[in-house]
């Protein structure tokens, strides 16, 4: 680097970065322990600051992040902010840095990174330097924010960024801190702000433009929306046996018999839906008493199982002239659940048509077993 004065307007010393008018001297601002690679200054331990020197009038700008909206999730969440630069009043021109700060809620949000603070560079400010980015680019984070101060170039004055349109400069990495946002049930809305009073001495917020003067910058506030996840929705258990077909045989019309196998099925067809452990059942199922007959009411397999194969601790059959009533309690220690993610079977029940109801039958009787709560006194709900 050679020690010849530049007029860049701006001067580096141990208490940060200044913005001035006066030209400055490589040999006056490297401070002992600065460490250079290539074209990047760093100065460990040292809060850097971009500090207003004379400011020209005219010409503004203003430094936005966009609202973002997330799933709250049960962890931690991270997600990165991208700050945004625009001239908004007077004629276009060159810019060679900026600096600016901003505040978060402690509570709820963190900077990731470590002191010294250098963010992600993203878009033209990457590109300088033929894509090495800027010179110089530090800041310090805070438990409620962060401060960066950005120069493009120490000696190069052609590297320049102008902000007709908006264009993102820097990535600063957030998290929530761990459980800030686990089990809420509403939305959760953090303002990120803009900082005056962060870093010593406080961190300005200003655009250096033209031959190293600050013109105005405004930083604008966002916001982050932590989205509680939808309420779980009551469960639904579908209680269910496959049609079936019966043959019957022997004198007359004869008699027809059949086993059903009564099954039980979480409905998980909402999203939002979550699988419930059980501890016991109750339901009912309605025939035509002049067709069919309920001989017995017993385990289905799933419930056979329990206890290593010794069957529920209570298993309370009542069979009626048209229909049965069932209600079983795994355990009374309330040990022993079931999950019905998918159908399984609990109850088999059996079934014969009522003698002499198929005499003088010809081709296909259909009959329909449907469950009820009108049976029983008081009656039985499922």
């Amino acid at each position: 680097m050679s020690a010849n004065s530049r007029n860049s307007g701006m001067s580096v010393h141990p208490g940060g970065v200044t913005i001035s008018e006066s030209g400055w001297s490589p040999r006056s601002f490297v401070p002992r322990g600065l460490r250079m690679r290539g074209n990047l200054f760093f100065f460990p331990l040292l809060t850097v600051l971009v500090l207003a020197g004379s400011f020209v009038a005219g010409q503004s700008f203003e430094i936005s992040s966009p609202d973002q909206s997330m799933s709250a999730g049960n962890g931690t969440v991270p997600f990165n902010a991208s700050f945004s630069i625009e001239q908004v009043t007077g004629a276009i021109e060159d810019t060679k840095g900026f600096s600016f700060a901003y505040h978060h809620d402690p509570a709820l949000l963190e900077v990731v990174g470590s002191n010294p603070f250098v963010p992600t560079v993203v878009g033209e400010l990457a590109a300088v330097n033929n894509n090495d980015g800027p010179d110089f680019i530090q800041g310090e984070i805070f438990p409620d924010g962060f401060t960066i101060g950005v120069i493009y170039a120490f000696v190069d004055q052609t590297q320049v960024i102008t902000f007709e349109v908006a264009k993102p400069m820097i990535e600063v990495e957030y998290s929530t801190l761990p459980g800030a946002v686990a089990g809420i049930t509403s939305d959760v809305v953090t303002e990120i702000f803009p900082a005056d009073d962060l870093g010593t001495p406080p961190t300005a917020t200003v655009v250096v433009i033209g031959a190293g003067v600050s013109a105005d910058a405004t930083s604008l506030p966002f916001f982050i929306t932590f989205e509680a996840p939808p309420p779980v929705p009551d469960p639904i258990f579908v209680i269910s046996a496959p049609d079936q077909s019966a043959v019957a045989s022997g004198p007359n019309g004869g008699v027809a018999s059949f086993i059903s196998s009564f099954s039980i099925e979480q409905d998980l067809s909402d999203p939002a839906a979550v699988a419930k452990p059980t501890y016991a059942f109750q339901f009912g199922y309605q025939h035509d008493p002049v067709m069919l007959q309920v001989d017995s009411v017993s385990e289905g397999a799933t419930i056979a199982a329990l206890d290593g194969g010794n069957g529920a601790d209570f298993f309370g059959e009542m069979i009626y002239a048209d229909g049965f009533t069932i209600g079983c309690t795994y355990d009374f220690q309330l040990q022993e659940t079931i999950t019905f993610a998918t159908a399984a079977e609990v109850v088999d029940v059996s079934y014969s048509s009522v003698s002499g109801a198929l005499d003088g039958a010809t081709g296909t009787q259909s009959t329909v077993v449907e469950e009820s709560s009108n049976l029983g006194s008081p009656p039985l709900t499922p």
